[in-house]
This record gives structure tokens, sequence and C-alpha cells, in this order.
């Protein structure tokens, strides 16, 4: 018999809302998995769905049945945790020692599963690892990165739920599955670069890589953790108003902006990746005079997806550089110029042609899909500006944001909220 949380009927009814149980596979989960299977080296990695008498597998990688009874499920247990149930050592821990799941095949020996929490506090499953030798530990720093990949797999569950209801397309379509697609798409995209960001930043904390816990780069390397974790948690909130965009319905949150903030706060989320690299990133003063009217979470997504383009083709050792121009007819040019390999024409015009199918897009010899600019232009023509790709010269690509006139307040005194 499995152990049962005091509310599970109201659970099982909030469960069969999501409308998720035996569904097909989505690419985006599976990507989730892959990712978590790749960042803790686990064999085995599970979006686990816990049904009234089975656990059902939305995504698995490294296990090939797609369901087991809830009674010898690990997966059980863990929906009774406010965190992450971690066993190191399944044969030894007095749960789980004669379950048929260790005993025999797979022959489970660690589990670390995080409860898939919704907004109103039921857990509907867990993401979990699994490996087949006993683990010696399982720190904080792993276990919060557990917890974030789980709200991150309920954060798109909950997208998912809200894409059917709200009606954007009818469900039976094809371009509610497309829709489906790029949105799920574009979330996985949009928090593969942040996660390594905050995974990279841990593990020098937590390796104590520049002495003793005393020393003063700590509270920094600290400080640009929480500030990326706040990042994530803004993009994955508006995702699904990326997927209403293509309809019109979404509103943007504009304020007064200093430019030369946006830049700082997308600069310092990209400094470690360039830091590794030995790559400077020069800003202009120009932007220290410049106040825009927009949405300072996208305006910043928009410069941090660019920025981290650029980090990621630029050779060791490269540049790049943060310019702030006068267009002379009023419009605001930010434009971030690299010499990196650039990019080829045909990913250019499909990346900037009217159609948004999301598919897999040449950026040069390094590859790449595309996403991030794809979901740059998107952005900002929603601020009725432009994005323009400009390769040649010595440099190797100019990425340029146009924001239109009535964007620009050289002053936040004079700047006009626009309805």
């Amino acid at each position: 018999m499995f152990p049962v949380p005091f509310n599970e009927a109201s659970r099982l009814d909030v469960l069969e809302k999501y409308g998720i149980l035996d569904t097909k596979p989505e690419p985006a989960f599976d990507q989730l998995t892959a990712l978590v299977g790749e960042t803790f080296g686990a064999p085995t990695v599970l979006i686990s769905i816990l049904d009234g008498e089975r656990q059902w597998f939305k995504s698995k990688v490294g296990l090939e049945v797609d369901e087991t009874p809830r009674d010898v499920a690990f997966c059980a247990h863990a929906i009774l945790e406010d965190g992450p149930l971690v066993v190191l050592d399944a044969k030894e821990d007095v749960r789980f020692h004669k379950s048929p799941l260790v005993t025999g095949a797979p022959f489970i020996r660690f589990y670390a599963g995080a409860p898939l929490i919704t907004s109103e506090g039921f857990r509907l499953g867990t993401l979990c690892v699994i490996d087949y030798e006993p683990h010696a530990e399982f720190g904080c720093t792993k276990r919060a990165h557990l917890e974030s990949f789980a709200a991150l797999a309920m954060q798109m569950l909950e997208m998912r739920r809200q894409l059917i209801e709200n009606g954007i397309v009818p469900l039976s379509s094809e371009e509610t599955e497309q829709a489906k697609k790029d949105l799920f798409a574009l979330v996985a995209h949009e928090i593969r670069s942040p996660i390594a960001t905050l995974l990279s930043l841990s593990q020098i904390v937590d390796d104590q890589m520049f002495g003793p816990l005393s020393d003063p780069k700590y509270p920094e390397y600290l400080s640009d953790i929480r500030q990326t974790a706040e990042h994530v948690s803004c993009v994955a909130d508006r995702m699904l108003d990326m997927a209403r965009a293509k309809t019109g319905e979404i509103v943007l949150k504009e304020q007064k902006t200093s430019l030369q903030d946006l830049l700082k706060i997308a600069q310092q989320s990209v400094h470690v990746m360039a830091e590794e690299k030995n790559i400077s990133i020069v800003v202009s003063k120009d932007s220290e005079t410049v106040w825009l009217n927009v949405d300072p979470t996208l305006t910043t997504q928009m410069l941090t997806n660019l920025l981290h383009n650029a980090v990621k083709f630029v050779p060791d050792g490269g540049r790049i550089s943060l310019w702030v121009r006068d267009s002379g007819v009023g419009e605001t040019h930010i434009e971030i110029v690299d010499n990196g390999p650039g990019m080829l024409p045909a990913a250019i015009e499909k990346i900037l042609g009217r159609h948004d199918e999301i598919g897999h897009i040449n950026l040069g010899e390094q590859g790449g899909t595309g996403l991030g600019l794809l979901l740059v232009r998107r952005l900002i023509e929603l601020h009725g500006g432009r994005l323009e790709l400009l390769p040649g010269g010595p440099e190797g690509l100019t990425a340029r944001l146009r924001f239109p006139a009535y964007r620009l307040c050289r002053k936040p005194e004079q700047a006009v909220k626009i309805a």
C-alpha cells in the first residue's frame, strides 16, 4: 500500500483538469528531461504524474516503460514532501529496500525527486532523477537546482492547460499543436541559458574557487545567482503572453526605463560566460542619457538573448561592442556588434521573414536553432520596432534593435505613458 496525501480526492480532481494523462510525448518536456539528465549526470530522468493507482511518465529518459503501479513508486512518497525526497542508497532505506524496483529490474539504488506543485499547493507528481549506483551525497545546491527544474516542468504544465482553457485556438486544430510546440520550445530555450549561468556561479561558490567563503568575490556571485533566478522567474511568467502575441492579446507592461540599467543587467547575465572565454564587452557611453518607454522585462530579455548569442559564437579573446545610436529621424538604435563567424544569408532571411515557424536554422559552423533571435524579433515588433541582422565587414555580425521615436524620452520626467 502506498502513502496517500490528505487531500487526495481534490488532488485527483485538479489533475484531471490538466488533461495530461496518457497524452503523446511532446518535444519540450523531452528536452527538459534531457537537460536535467545532462546537468546531474543521471542515466534516468522522469516527469512522473501520480494517478489514482499508477504513476505515468509524461517524459522519460533511460526507461522503457510508460507507467508503473503507484504502490512501488518512489514518487508516491516524494509528493508528500515540501522539498526534494533524496534516497542515497535504496538498499539501506527501510521504505524501499524490499521494493521490486530495487531488488529487481531496473535495480534502483539512488533517487531524488522534487514534487510538481500547483499554485494551489496540490502535488501532481514529480520530476525525478534515478541512478543504479548509490550516491555519497546530494547537496543543497543540487537540491535547489532539482526544485528549479521541477518548478519549470510545473510551469510548462500550467501553460499547456491555460493555452487550451483560454481558447487561443481550438484544441483539435493543427494550429493548437504548432502553438504548443512553439511555446514549449521557447520555454526550453529561454531557460537553458540562465540555468547554465546559475549552475556555473553556484559551482564557483561550492568549490570555493577563490579560497575561503570570506573572499569578497563570493557575495558578488551570490548576488548574480539571485538576479539570474529572478530573471528566470520573470521569463517563465511571461511565456504564456508570448503565445498570445500572435493574436494581439499581449499587453506590454511599459515603464520609464533607463537604457543604461537594462544594458548593465543584460551584460551581467552573460559576464561569467564572457570571462570564461576572455571576451571583452564594451558599452557605449551614449546609453547613460537615454530613457525609453518600454517593457523592461521583455527589453532585457531581448538584450540578453542577443548578448548570449554573441558570447556563444565569438571566439576566445574576442570582442563585443554595444552601441546606442540616434538614427537622425527620432529612432533609438541599440547595436550589438561582434567579431564572430557571422550568419548565413539564408538563416538571416528565415529569421527576419514574415513566418514564425520554429525549425532548424543554421547559424553557421557552430549550429543552433535560431529560437532566441526569433523571439527577439517578435518582442521588438511588439514594441513597434524592428530587428535587423547585418553581416559583413571586419565584424562578424551586427544585431540592431530599432525602437520607434515615440519610445524615446531623454529624461524620466518627459516620458509619456502609452496606453
